[in-house]
């Protein structure tokens, strides 16, 4: 099969689309799945940088984010049958350690994920287990292909955030830190979903222009930008009351979560982090 792969570690010029060995055939509760759209996520970057953890043995087929079709299916597969059409989690999780019998399954001892240290999904077969795929839902306005495989690793990011660690509540406010990327935005719209008011911040001044505020926020609530330059001293001053949620979009996570500890705490009692530089978060004080 054709694959996108990495041959060394040290940016994207070590990147080359090639044939390599197709997809396992799949085992006993995985399923092969025939790509029909790859999406590119910042891992993906990190990867290719040579991230601490990633990949080692080459070539390295890279993607963590995919959709496509069922292909072949494995014994025991009862969820979704050949035909299809499928949307991947890129987390692989035994789901038997002690991690995931309590829910946690990115917390899993064994988790990986594709693309970083599993072959991913810019290929044109990939083999997962198949409780990591969910059929792509029937809208109105049916999603594209590449709609589809962009969805899962941010959208689960965002969610666990605001919903599953801070548990976020309508009238609540959130303050989405460096909005533009995929995990702030999607933020962004969880938030409106569930009845809460937005705050972003932004140093690029297009992203921070003024939106529609019925489509990204809802007409009964407000939606507000912080322009260039500002930081958790101004939003403090747009009134953040009592719920703050952070994507930080660069920067170290600890110099985010010290400038809110300063200037929003009493008022803001919950903080939830995610940031792009590899700095190590004490998941006991990320709160």
């Amino acid at each position: 099969m054709r694959a996108c792969v990495l041959t060394a570690t040290g940016g994207l010029d070590h990147l080359q689309i090639t044939d390599v060995p197709d997809a396992p055939a799949p085992q006993a509760g995985e399923l092969r799945i025939a790509i029909r759209a790859a999406a590119l996520n910042h891992l993906d970057l990190f990867v290719a940088e040579g991230m601490p953890g990633g990949a080692d043995r080459f070539p390295h087929i890279v993607g963590a984010d995919g959709a496509g079709v069922v292909e072949s299916v494995g014994p025991d597969v009862k969820t979704v049958k050949v035909g299809d059409r499928v949307m991947l989690n890129p987390g692989i999780s035994d789901y038997t350690c002690e991690f995931c019998r309590a829910g946690e399954h990115s917390l899993c001892v064994n988790f990986r994920l594709l693309g970083e240290h599993l072959p991913g999904t810019m290929a044109e077969l990939v083999t997962i287990p198949a409780h990591n795929v969910a059929r792509i839902p029937q809208l109105a306005e049916e999603l594209t292909w590449a709609e589809a495989a962009a969805f899962s690793l941010v959208t689960l990011t965002a969610w666990r955030m605001l919903v599953t660690r801070a548990q976020l509540k309508a009238g609540e406010t959130v303050l989405i830190w460096g909005i533009g990327g995929g995990v702030s935005l999607t933020g962004m719209r969880i938030a409106k979903l569930l009845g809460a008011r937005t705050i972003v911040t932004s140093s690029d001044d297009d992203n921070a222009e003024p939106q529609d505020t019925e489509d990204l926020a809802g007409s009964s609530r407000t939606h507000q930008q912080a322009r260039r330059g500002c930081g958790v001293r101004q939003c403090r001053r747009r009134d953040l009351g009592g719920f703050a949620a952070l994507s930080a979009a660069r920067g170290p996570a600890g110099d985010v979560r010290r400038d809110v500890r300063t200037e929003c705490q009493p008022r803001s009692t919950k903080i939830v982090l995610a940031s792009l530089e590899h700095s190590r978060l004490d998941d006991g004080k990320c709160r």
